[in-house]
């Protein structure tokens, strides 16, 4: 296992992160799902090939807009195509806009996929299929985009990635052939590295130990994967050991913040131990939802009026700011993506 600490300050300084005058393109999609049932929609970002004037994307009361081009004529070229995943049952589905924008800015295709919509109201044991749902979406989504009529050309085939974040996470290391031990899974919410839904489960009468979870246990392996990097996944200590030695893709798995302590729920350096050759960093400098997005001005009234916790819009005691938080994480994901697609291990 390589293991590395990230000071934002250090890689900032080294990496050649994007600048906040470029603007990407975006165009909505629809993905055709493996059994044409749902609509399945993806947010596709990329280098921008035509000016014009920039929109918000994703904006909400809580977080900021993300700036993007949309329709706009793809650059001449051939670039990378990554698959992002980014948030929980009850995340918003522009969580990952910020990310995705990072990358296509730096050089890449990201295709935002957006969740199944199943997460509204109380919690029933009917949400639990999600974890099924997103990396079946994620594989279907290279499928549609690599025969796209905008984006076939653009696309490099040999060059594929996933990257997920809590519950995106374990989908982009589900298309790398990991999936849950049955028992680990269902006792999940018994153990002292708790799920992070398990109060969400519990106030809508959910239990693991008595629900349905076979559509989680199915492998949903993609060999169209080279690379997975997986932030604060959710569920790596259910992982199951099976299959572990003969992963598909390269496995990068990162902790920003607390959530890289001994004992945390999402401390993911256990399951890189447990795979030959996968790297595991930290960014230390950080909060614990500092991979979300920038947060409006009004987002910590509004989330104690609502008696939400306010840590979302928190970045810890660092002197990082959200912003470079983000910088240093866009530039660490290329750098272990750039090193499994070049095979270059001092690459950025």
């Amino acid at each position: 296992m390589k293991c590395l600490i990230v000071s934002v300050l250090l890689l900032l300084a080294v990496s050649d992160v994007y600048s906040d005058s470029d603007v990407a393109g975006v165009r909505r999609i629809a993905v055709s799902d493996l059994d044409n049932e749902r609509d399945v929609q993806a947010m596709v970002w990329y280098p921008a090939g035509s000016t014009g004037v920039p929109e918000s994307i994703g904006a909400n009361a809580v977080f900021s807009g993300t700036a993007a081009l949309p329709d706009a004529a793809v650059k001449a070229g051939r670039y990378p195509l990554i698959l992002l995943s980014h948030g929980g049952f009850r995340s918003a589905p522009g969580s990952a806009n910020w990310l995705a924008s990072a990358l296509a800015r730096l050089g890449y295709i990201a295709a935002v996929v957006i969740p199944p919509d199943m997460a509204s109201g109380p919690p029933s044991a009917e949400v639990l299929k999600e974890l099924g749902l997103r990396p079946q979406d994620l594989s279907a989504a290279i499928s549609t985009l690599t025969t796209h009529d905008i984006f076939q050309k653009s696309i490099d085939a040999e060059r594929i990635a996933a990257v997920g974040l809590f519950l995106g996470g374990h989908s982009a290391l589900a298309l790398a052939g990991i999936r849950p031990d049955a028992a680990e899974l269902a006792s999940s919410c018994t153990r002292p590295y708790r799920s992070l839904d398990c109060e969400w489960f519990a106030g809508g009468g959910v239990d693991l130990q008595a629900a349905d979870l076979d559509p989680a246990l199915q492998t949903v392996r993609d060999q169209r994967i080279k690379a997975v990097v997986a932030v604060d996944p959710e569920l790596t200590h259910a992982a199951s050991s099976e299959g572990l030695d003969a992963l598909s893709a390269a496995i990068h798995l990162v902790n920003v913040g607390p959530w890289a302590d001994a004992g945390s729920m999402l401390n993911a350096s256990e399951l890189a131990a447990r795979i030959s050759g996968a790297s595991y960093d930290t960014i230390p400098d950080a909060g614990r939802f500092s991979t979300f997005g920038d947060c409006t001005d009004k987002a910590v009234a509004i989330l104690e009026e609502e008696g939400e916790s306010t840590l979302l819009c928190q970045d810890g005691d660092a002197n990082a700011s959200r912003a470079m938080i983000h910088k240093s994480l866009a530039a660490l994901v290329v750098k272990r993506l750039n090193e499994t697609f070049t095979g270059d291990k001092q690459s950025r």
